[in-house]
């Protein structure tokens, strides 16, 4: 027979022996199933819903990987094993070594990314043949060999060589990760091979010559098939490494080029700082700017500066007086440095890293607060605040009337009987004159302007011989400033301006027609403004809507006023005004026109500009510069129907006011002042016309008073109850007529005086004029609180006096907002309250329990000090004592 044949039945027999034995199988199946009690007789191990280890993935980015795997399976080699399963760490070795396994592994970005942000405890599996064969014989368990590190023998004898300098820690080698998967593929290609071979010499042994000869071929057939397929794997291994390599060496080329911009921007971070940084700095040696002058580290470190700048005690007093009287205002919207995310790239080729931000209302409130309190040009606080002087301009145009009607406010107050009462010093009692009331007059110099005759005329006070706008103020005995007149020409009499203040008679508001007022209106409805007699004059601004429709630049807009604008004048005076800036001008050459002949442009210019005029004032509400009788008197009797009592509106705003200033008093977040007492005396009236207003500020749990319950509320001078008596200079002499409650008012005597026989003989007439002066001493010292503000010190400028009457009403709040020059007699409520005007806010006083830095107290290895410069405590380490700014 021959040996093919004899081969093939072989292969038929082996074949049908198969097929029996799978047939067997089945058989054996059925039975089991079918004989379920052997089934459940037998001992069960394992769990046989668990998942096999095996499925786990390797995380490396071979695709070839689970090739490896499987062709390792059976061969009884290191490497035929389950993945090895790692678990992240928190430990500080584990680093180095997730790094070294992303970068050898080359594993896959989404792979990357779970490893790298993966929590502790979170695993992830690497195939065995990706280590060294010595590293598994050594330690087949590998549990924990990220832990261990080795020296450089060791390391040779159990890592892949040749050793990679980037997987050391400290000058020791950890485990890697680095075996060549070429290398892991050729020794598996080996092993089946030598695994086929051993199978067909174990098959030769047991059958005849023929079939062993057969079975050799088969199992050599079978053995250069899988090496073939080795081969493959192998090749497609080498392609896979050499795209990888090359994959590696740019992602080392981008890791370069990032490292050398780290380089650079480390760098150029020493010499640079954070926004934190700057503003430190600049609250250390930057000075007064927008970063500085709203910002709360910088005034603690100037404890003066508040009230240098404001006239506040305090930074954090300023801003409860700001919430306070301007409830339309966010006072915690205050500058800071910022990042600017517009990178404005100069011509040098810098940028702007950080900015400010557009100015608050907060900025411009306090903007405006200051230009009062300092005098300061509109040129210097653009400076200050790095806008331009017209920007400063508007800001003045809109915040000066809401300060001066803040001012109006706080100094206008409803005074009774009872409060007068209550005040009352003892220092009246021990003099003698009680029951009194103060009044004086005031006068502040201003400077001469030649183009306004009509205004130097009104402006000139022969009283002091300069020109200059008065007006009258009264005052209680404890200085408490409740009413005064507006700005006036000097050369009205102080006896004249009070006949015209007491014209109004005795007269009250109509509080019945204000019931419930405040329903449906917003705290913008209630921002009032303080209105003068020059609002209702027009301006250049006016003619210049009529003349042309072109917009000018804003430069001309420097202020609520121009300096070539005259607040007085005639229509012809008006109509031969300069022309404003930005009209156009004559441009034909004058060397050969006659200076003495206008030119047609003259005569165009003056024409248009006197139908402008007359077009103005036929439309518009407002009135030409031109005073005349029936002018001054209509503007009179205005001031007189003007103020904090005129509406329900502004009366619920005062009194709204009041109940803020009230609250932040009551809480110790403002220092007591002459006010407060005020307010808290009166706190009761003040309730049930909230109350009865509809007012959110009112009481909850009040009711609603009736109009009989109502206080009544007395204008003007009609306030001053009949039983006190006025004392004033000798200017006031004989002016008890001019009372609505005929007050009776002492003064000094006159030389002129029938009851003055020889001057100054009489003892009992030397005690009455001590008497009255010592009484009326309040008052003198009022006005000394009256000039707190910068701008009426010296002589006002010509173009300020349009700020004047804003100015004049903030001043009288000075009055009012200070200790009291007597302080109100034992029968007051203060003096039922211990140290009532010693309590200030709690940031003013020092507390000599607590560090200002740290805000704990002593230690025992601590101890507080107190500083020379800012009088608060510290910590020796937490304060330069005696050195601080």
């Amino acid at each position: 027979m021959d040996l093919r044949s004899r081969s093939g039945e072989k292969r038929k027999q082996r074949d049908g022996d198969r097929h029996l034995d799978s047939g067997d199988r089945h058989v054996d199946k059925r039975d089991r199933h079918v004989n379920k009690g052997d089934r459940h007789l037998q001992k069960r191990t394992g769990n046989r819903h668990k998942t096999p280890r095996d499925d786990h993935p390797c995380v490396c980015g071979y695709t070839s990987c689970p090739l490896l795997r499987k062709g390792y399976k059976g061969t009884e080699h290191p490497y035929d094993r389950t993945p090895i399963r790692f678990e992240k760490s928190d430990d500080p070795l584990w680093l180095p070594f997730q790094e070294s396994l992303i970068r050898n592994l080359h594993v896959s970005e989404e792979w990357e990314e779970k490893i790298r942000s993966g929590a502790a405890g979170s695993r992830f599996s690497v195939a065995a043949h990706h280590f060294d064969i010595k590293l598994l014989q050594k330690y087949p368990a590998m549990r924990g060999m990220w832990r261990k590190r080795f020296g450089h023998e060791e390391a040779t004898a159990l890592l892949h060589n040749p050793l990679d300098n980037r997987d050391t820690d400290g000058g020791q080698y950890f485990v890697n990760a680095n075996n060549s998967v070429v290398d892991a593929a050729v020794l598996m290609a080996t092993l089946r091979s030598e695994r086929g071979t051993r199978a067909a010499t174990r098959t030769a042994a047991d059958d005849s010559e023929t079939a062993t000869l057969a079975s050799s071929t088969d199992a050599t057939t079978d053995t250069e098939e899988a090496l073939r397929k080795s081969q493959d794997v192998v090749e497609s291994l080498r392609r896979e490494r050499k795209v990888l390599l090359q994959k590696c060496r740019r992602k080392e080329e981008r890791v370069k080029n990032v490292e050398k911009e780290n380089a650079k921007l480390r760098k150029r971070a020493a010499s640079e700082y954070t926004i934190e940084e700057l503003t430190d700095i600049l609250r250390k040696v930057g000075g007064i700017s927008r970063a500085t002058l709203f910002d709360q580290k910088w005034h603690e470190n100037h404890a003066g500066a508040a009230k240098c700048l404001w006239g506040f005690n305090s930074f954090e007093e300023t801003l409860v007086m700001a919430e306070c009287l301007f409830p339309d205002i966010d006072v915690k919207e205050l500058p800071q440095l910022q990042p600017n995310k517009r990178r404005r790239v100069q011509s040098t080729g810098a940028s702007d890293s950080v900015k400010m931000p557009y100015m608050s209302q907060i900025e411009k409130c306090l903007v405006c607060r200051l230009f009062f309190r300092r005098d300061l040009t509109q040129e210097f606080i653009g400076l200050i605040v790095d806008r331009h002087r017209t920007t400063v301009g508007l800001i003045l145009k809109e915040w000066a009337p809401r300060w001066g009607k803040a001012g109006e406010q706080c100094s206008c107050l409803d005074i009774t009987k009872a409060y007068l009462d209550a005040e009352e010093p003892d220092r009246s009692k021990t003099v003698g004159v009680t029951r009194a009331f103060c009044v004086d007059g005031t006068d502040t110099q201003v400077e001469n302007n030649k183009k306004d005759p009509t205004a130097n005329a009104i402006l000139y006070g022969p009283k002091n011989n300069v020109k200059g706008a008065r007006c009258l103020s009264w005052c209680t005995a404890a200085a408490l400033s409740f009413e005064h007149t507006p700005k006036v020409g000097a050369r009205c009499s102080e006896k004249r301006i009070y006949r015209w203040w007491g014209s109004l008679g005795k007269k009250s508001a109509p509080i019945k027609d204000w019931k419930d007022i405040a329903v449906g209106l917003s705290p913008d409805d209630l921002a009032c403004r303080f209105v003068t007699a020059l609002d209702d004059m027009f301006d250049y601004h006016d003619m210049e809507e009529t003349i042309d429709a072109v917009t000018f630049l804003v430069e001309r807009h420097v202020g609520p006023i121009e300096s070539d604008v005259n607040l007085t004048a005639t229509e012809d005076n008006v109509s031969k005004m300069s022309a404003p800036r930005g009209s156009s001008t004559a441009t034909a050459s004058s060397a050969t026109a006659d200076p003495r002949i206008p030119r047609m442009e003259d005569i165009d210019k003056w024409w248009i500009r006197r139908r402008a005029l007359k077009k103005v004032k036929e439309t518009s509400e407002k009135k030409a510069p031109s005073l005349d009788r029936a002018d001054v008197l209509e503007q009179s009797k205005a001031a007189l129907l003007r103020g904090v009592n005129s509406s329900g509106k502004e009366k619920l705003a005062q009194l709204e006011v009041h109940e803020r200033l009230h609250q932040a008093y009551e809480g110790k977040r403002l220092k007591k002042t002459m006010l407060a007492f005020f307010l808290k005396t009166v706190e009761g009236d003040r309730h049930k016309l909230l109350k009865w207003m509809g007012s959110s500020l009112a009481p909850r749990d009040m009711p609603m008073p009736t109009e009989d319950e109502l206080p009544t509320i007395w204008l003007r001078l009609a306030k001053i109850p009949r039983e006190y008596g006025g004392l004033g200079d000798k200017g006031f002499f004989k002016t008890t007529r001019l009372n609505p409650n005929m007050n009776h008012m002492r003064t000094p005597f006159k030389l002129s005086d029938d009851q003055v026989v020889e001057y100054r003989r009489g003892g009992e007439m030397i005690k009455a004029d001590q008497e009255t002066s010592y009484t009326r001493a309040p008052v003198e010292i009022d006005y000394s609180r009256y000039r707190n503000e910068e701008t009426l010190h010296g002589i006002v400028p010509y173009w300020q006096l349009v700020m004047l009457p804003y100015v004049n009403e903030w001043a009288h709040a000075n009055m009012n907002l200070l200790d009291p020059v007597r302080k109100p007699g034992s029968q007051s409520i203060a003096a039922e309250i211990d140290d009532y005007w010693d309590k200030h806010c709690n940031d003013r006083t020092p507390d000599p329990t607590k560090c200002k830095t740290c805000e704990s107290g002593a230690g025992e290895m601590k101890s507080l000090y107190q500083c020379s410069k800012c009088s608060h405590y510290f910590h020796d380490d937490c304060h330069e004592l005696g050195k601080c700014a």
